[in-house]
């Protein structure tokens, strides 16, 4: 089929940077949604919001961009945010917003009116559905894919009190709450999630068959290329698909319902293909080929051809060669691995014994990943980690930040550095004389930069002639010279040529007397 679908964003911008780009998920409609039900949350619960004071969006805004940089400054547990231990300190979070603050709005962050019967009538997930709906919505309405989709699963770590949850030994997230995504693939820096769909557990999740055409809704007659693992793919469902205009490649079980069973008769040696094709859809065939282990291809889109890898084997400089299908399954498979691995890396998720506190963290690592791959495409290639940086900053220049006044940002412990300056120069006061018992001299600094300015002018100074020297009570301890405590202290011992053809400092001197 040609591929005749309009690929790109949807949505026009008027701004181009990294909040830009997420704002097109986290927008003004869900921010009043999360505020609006996080103050009744707190306010309907007797008893533990005493002296609660109701959570501002400027609040709400800096909570997650905070939460943004938690994923970036990895730490054992959110308190050591607020530490005041010299090596593990950071100082922004006290600036902020005030350690105590936080752990409120967190404790009665909410996304639905428990008042509302009505929303029981959702599930498993009612406590998160109006946020999960809004960012379902707004990830198919935003960006359209290219030609190369790809189906799988991933799983999100939860061991909290979720029915739905579920057990996979051969993951290395073992228990956590399943989605299926589809993702777009095939395409540098990608992997951007067009639709996704949350396990409810079983019998409320349709079939395998089901799932697939469910991922696909809105994107059928278009003949995008899809690509999927064995956990999918089917005789039959390749054959519903293909009335949708869907072109389709991926492994297969070979003991599936209507797989030709006679090709296992034949033995294959390594490198060895054989091809079968379907009587009823001609294009369908499976390619069976042995390489450590044997692999079933099922396809809709290539013949038993191979393709050169453009590499060889390190024994005997033999030029690899794979079936075309295989070599195109390997290229195009990744959309899903590609966003769970970008996730994970910098993920603003945390250990939550409410598991739909941890739920709504995860879709936030979604949006920002997606407001990624978007600003990527169409703006300038950035890293992850920069992107994340920028819109961070980004969130506090606009949102402004939460100062206190009574957190303590300092450390309470003395710095190693504290000795590095045992051999430094200091001020002592000049010693008294037998006339003054405070006395004053002319600053060495203020006093050449004072002559140096007479100079310049063609003029010569006269005796006595302060000329802008300023009196200083001040001396460095080691140079034994006169000196003002700022800037001229520093300047004395930190430039080589400290009294240039220019006018002295105007700066007041506090110790002047």
């Amino acid at each position: 089929f040609n591929f005749t679908g309009n690929p790109g964003l949807r949505v026009q911008m008027t701004e181009t940077s990294p909040l830009s780009y997420f704002s097109l998920f986290f927008n003004g409609f869900l921010m009043d949604l999360i505020l609006n039900d996080t103050n009744r949350y707190a306010e309907n619960a007797s008893g533990q919001s005493d002296g609660f004071q109701s959570v501002t969006l400027n609040e709400l805004w800096v909570f997650f961009a905070m939460f943004i940089i938690i994923g970036l400054v990895q730490k054992p547990t959110l308190k050591d945010y607020w530490t005041t231990e010299f090596v593990l300190q950071t100082p922004s979070f006290g600036h902020l917003m005030p350690c105590k603050r936080f752990f409120e709005i967190l404790r009665f962050l909410h996304f639905v009116d428990n008042r509302d019967h009505a929303q029981y009538s959702h599930g498993e997930l009612w406590k998160i559905q109006s946020v999960l709906d809004h960012i379902h919505t707004t990830f198919k309405q935003v960006y359209i894919p290219e030609k190369n989709i790809s189906i799988g699963e991933s799983l999100m770590l939860n061991k909290g009190r979720l029915a739905s949850e579920q057990y996979t030994p051969a993951k290395g997230v073992r228990f956590g709450i399943k989605f299926y995504a589809l993702c777009e693939s095939g395409v540098k820096r990608s992997g951007y999630i067009w639709n996704f769909l949350v396990y409810q557990g079983k019998g409320t999740t349709k079939a395998t068959h089901q799932v697939v055409k469910g991922l696909l809704q809105g994107l059928e007659g278009k003949g995008y290329c899809l690509w999927m693992d064995r956990s999918y793919c089917s005789p039959n469902l390749f054959s519903e698909l293909q009335h949708l205009q869907f072109e389709m490649c991926g492994t297969v079980m070979p003991n599936i319902k209507n797989m030709p069973q006679d090709l296992l008769k034949n033995k294959l040696k390594k490198g060895e293909v054989e091809p079968w094709v379907s009587d009823t859809e001609r294009k369908m065939q499976v390619v069976r080929w042995m390489d450590k282990r044997e692999i079933f291809m099922l396809t809709t889109m290539h013949n038993s051809s191979l393709k050169e890898t453009g590499k060889s084997h390190w024994q005997t400089a033999e030029k690899i060669k794979k079936p075309v299908c295989v070599v195109e399954y390997n290229k195009n498979i990744c959309g899903v691995h590609t966003s769970d691995q970008m996730m994970k890396t910098y993920q603003v998720m945390r250990n939550s014994r409410k598991w739909y506190i941890k739920f709504f963290f995860h879709l936030m690592d979604m949006c920002i990943f997606n407001a990624y791959v978007l600003y990527d495409k169409m703006e300038e290639q950035t890293t992850h980690y920069q992107f994340r940086l920028s819109l961070w900053n980004e969130i506090l220049q606009k949102w402004k930040a939460v100062v206190s006044s009574k957190e303590k940002t300092s450390s309470t412990k003395d710095p190693p550095t504290r000795l590095e300056a045992q051999n430094g120069h200091y001020l002592i006061p000049i010693p008294p004389t037998e006339k003054k018992t405070n006395p004053c001299r002319w600053c060495r600094v203020c006093s050449a930069r004072a002559k140096a300015a007479f100079q310049k002018k063609g003029q010569k100074r006269k005796a006595g002639q302060r000329g802008g020297a300023r009196d200083t009570r001040y001396m460095c301890d080691r140079c034994k010279v006169p000196l003002c405590v700022t800037p001229c202290h520093k300047i004395y011992h930190t430039e080589l040529n400290y009294a240039p053809s220019q006018s002295p400092p105007e700066t007041s001197s506090a110790e002047s007397m």
